[in-house]
């Protein structure tokens, strides 16, 4: 953990906490049982969470749909030779991996889930 000038472990960023799979705590998520119940805090920052979520998941389907009438329409066409090209320069390209990668992470923990 980093430490600060007084030479005290200083709590690590969101970045640093999210390479090692961590929240802010430090603690690792894994060291909590499935079976465990929430506590006061983890129930309040599951219900952020959710919310973020819920909203999250209408704007990823707003995203989704404005990519495929673009692609649909050939709006691209202007600016960029082909829908791909319009995706690579746009970098959405990348977004839209990270985004299908968390979809299959997600739906490979409900199928194990579900066995």
């Amino acid at each position: 953990m980093p430490r600060s000038d007084h030479g005290a472990a200083s709590e690590p960023t969101n970045s640093e906490a999210a390479k090692r799979n961590v929240p802010g705590d430090g603690v690792p998520y894994a060291t909590v049982p499935d079976d465990a119940p929430l506590n006061s805090a983890e129930r309040g920052d599951f219900e952020r969470l959710e919310d973020i979520i819920r909203r999250g998941i209408q704007t990823f389907v707003e995203v989704g749909n404005a990519l495929a009438e673009a692609c649909e329409r050939h709006l691209y066409r202007d600016q960029f030779g082909s829908h791909a090209a319009t995706l690579r320069e746009r970098h959405h390209a990348r977004a839209l991996r990270a985004a299908a990668k968390a979809l299959s992470e997600i739906a490979d923990a409900i199928d194990g889930g579900a066995q």
